[in-house]
C-alpha cells in the first residue's frame, strides 16, 4: 500500500553536542587574497537574485559559505577560490549574457543558473565544453537530455567513452521526476483506516510555462497509473496582469464538486495570488462545499517565505492570515530542521549561521549551493586542472559515489584523501550528492503544511521509495 511508503516522523538528537563534536567547520570568514598570493581560481554565481523567479539569495549565501571554508583551509591547488557573483534577474537572456561574460573573463566554472530556462539558454556553451556548470536549483527532467529534443531519460552510454563525459549538465538537487512522483504518492495515500484515499480525485492547476507544465503532466501521469481521477486541469498565466484569470481558476477549482483535492503547481507569487483568489471565492460562496474537507497540496514552489507572503491580502503585514493557511507543499528535504539533521548539515548550518548572523532559517538552495563549491573544488584537486572540463566533469562524477564518506563535518579528510588518490563519497549538507546518470541526485521530500503561517513537517518520504515509484 502506498501510506506503507510513506515513513513517520522520527526525532534525531542532534544539539549542541552533536555541533561541537563536528570538526573542520572552517572560519566563518576568509581574507582576501594577499600580494604574496594573488593566484585564486574564479568561480562564477550566476543566479536569479532579482526578478519574478528570485530564489538565489539563498544560494549565493550557500556558496560563499564553502569558498570561505574551503580557503580557511588552504584553497584548491594551492590557490584561493573566489566568487565572480551575477544577477540574471531571472531572464534567460541575461543569464545567456551573464555566463557569456564570465567567460570573456576566462571563467568557464560556475554555480548556477537559477531556472530550467536559463539551463537551456546555455545549452550550447555545455555540449561544446566551453562551460562546467552545478545549478542547486534547475530540476527540470527536459535538461537531462540536453543533446537530443529533450526528454526525461539520460543518454545511452557510448562504448569507449568515460564516465562523466556524459550529461553535460550536473545539479545537485533532485529532478522534477521526484516532485512529481511525491506530489502525487501523498496526494494518493490511503487515510481513514485504509479505506479511502487522500485524494481519489483532483484539480489539477499549473502554472503555464516551463516550470509548471512539465511537472503537471508528471503529476497527471502518475495518478493516472493508479486508477485514481483527473476531475479537471486549469493552467494559470505566469505573466497575469490582473485577478480576473485567477479569480475565473479559482471558482473553477472550488466549484468541481467531484474532487477532494487540488494540486497547485506554481511558483511563489503566482501560487500566492491563485489562493487569495481561491479564498475570496470561498467567502463569496461558503455554501459550495465543504471547503474543511478540501485540500490543497502544493509544488516546491509553495514551500518558500515568498508564497505565505503573497497569500496575504496586505503582504507588508506579517500578523494578517495567508491564504495558504492549512495547505501541505512537498519539496526536496535538503534543509531539515535540528531534529531531523544529519551531522553534515548541522556542520553546515553552523558555519553559515556564524557567517551570517540574524539570517532567518537555511534555506534549502543554500545546502545544494553549499554542495556544489565543495564538489566542484574538490573535481579540481582530483583533476588537477581547473581549464580541462571534460576531466573536472569526470572527477565529479568520481568523487561523489565512491567508498569512504566524507562531508562538511570532515572538510580536512575531504581534500587530504582526494590528494591521495581515495575512492571517496562526498556525503553533502543537503543530502547524498552521488550524480545519477542523468546528471543530477536523489533526495528525501518532505511534506509540510502551513499552520500559523509557518511550515510545520508532517512526513518524510524516502528517496529510495521515490526512485522505485518514479521508474511506474
Amino acid at each position: 500500500m502506498i501510506r506503507a511508503l510513506v515513513r513517520p516522523l522520527v526525532t534525531l538528537s542532534l544539539g549542541v553536542a552533536l555541533l561541537s563534536a563536528c570538526q573542520d567547520t572552517g572560519s566563518p570568514t576568509t581574507a582576501p587574497p594577499t600580494a604574496e598570493n594573488p593566484s585564486t581560481i574564479k568561480i562564477g554565481v550566476v543566479l536569479s537574485l532579482s526578478g519574478p523567479l528570485a530564489t538565489g539569495d539563498d544560494a549565493k549565501r550557500g556558496a560563499e559559505v564553502a569558498v570561505a571554508q574551503i580557503n580557511a583551509l588552504g584553497g584548491v591547488l594551492g590557490r584561493q577560490l573566489a566568487i565572480e557573483s551575477v544577477d540574471d534577474q531571472s531572464s534567460e537572456e541575461i543569464a545567456r549574457a551573464k555566463f557569456e561574460e564570465l567567460l570573456e573573463k576566462g571563467v568557464s566554472l560556475s554555480i548556477g543558473p537559477s531556472t530550467n530556462g536559463a539551463a537551456l539558454a546555455i545549452r550550447d556553451l555545455l555540449l561544446e565544453d566551453k562551460l562546467l556548470v552545478i545549478s542547486p536549483s534547475a530540476t527540470s527532467p527536459v535538461l537531462d537530455v540536453l543533446e537530443g529534443d529533450g526528454g526525461s531519460r539520460a543518454p545511452a552510454p557510448v562504448p569507449g567513452e568515460e564516465e562523466g563525459s556524459r550529461p553535460v549538465f550536473l545539479r545537485t538537487a533532485a529532478t522534477d521526476i521526484f516532485l512529481a512522483t511525491a506530489i502525487a504518492q501523498y496526494a494518493s495515500e490511503t487515510v481513514a483506516s485504509g479505506t479511502q484515499r487522500r485524494c481519489d480525485s483532483i484539480v489539477l492547476v499549473s502554472q503555464g510555462d516551463d516550470y509548471g507544465r512539465p511537472i503537471a503532466a508528471l503529476v497527471e501521469d502518475r495518478y493516472l497509473k493508479l486508477g485514481l481521477g483527473i476531475a479537471r486541469k486549469l493552467e494559470l498565466d505566469p505573466n497575469v496582469a490582473n485577478a480576473s484569470q485567477l479569480d475565473s481558476a479559482a471558482a473553477e477549482s472550488a466549484s468541481t464538486l467531484s474532487a477532494k483535492c487540488q494540486i497547485v503547481i506554481a511558483q511563489a507569487q503566482i501560487a500566492g495570488a491563485y489562493m487569495l483568489a481561491f479564498r475570496k471565492y470561498q467567502l463569496i460562496n461558503p455554501s459550495k462545499r465543504d471547503y474543511s474537507a478540501f485540500l490543497t497540496i502544493g509544488s516546491d514552489g509553495l514551500r518558500q517565505s515568498k508564497f505565505i507572503e503573497a497569500g496575504r491580502t496586505d503582504p507588508s503585514d506579517k500578523s494578517s492570515p495567508t491564504a495558504g493557511e492549512g495547505g501541505f507543499t512537498l519539496a526536496a528535504d535538503a534543509a531539515p530542521e535540528a531534529e531531523f539533521s544529519t551531522q553534515e548539515f548541522s556542520a553546515f548550518a553552523n558555519l553559515y549561521r556564524a557567517q551570517f548572523p540574524g539570517t532567518e532559517a537555511v534555506g534549502r538552495y543554500a545546502s545544494t549551493a553549499y554542495d556544489a563549491v565543495v564538489l566542484l573544488a574538490g573535481a579540481l584537486e582530483r583533476a588537477q586542472t581547473t581549464t580541462d572540463i571534460k576531466k573536472i566533469r569526470q572527477a565529479l562524477f568520481g568523487i561523489s559515489k565512491g567508498r569512504v564518506i566524507v562531508g562538511p563535518n570532515r572538510m580536512t579528510d575531504y581534500f587530504d584523501l582526494i590528494r591521495r588518490g581515495e575512492d571517496i563519497n562526498y556525503q553533502g549538507a543537503s543530502g547524498p550528492c552521488d550524480f545519477l546518470p542523468s546528471g543530477t541526485v536523489r533526495s528525501d521530500f518532505a511534506v509540510w503544511q502551513i499552520v500559523n503561517a509557518e511550515f510545520q513537517r508532517r512526513a518524510t518520504i524516502p528517496a529510495d521509495v521515490l526512485s522505485e515509484q518514479s521508474t511506474l
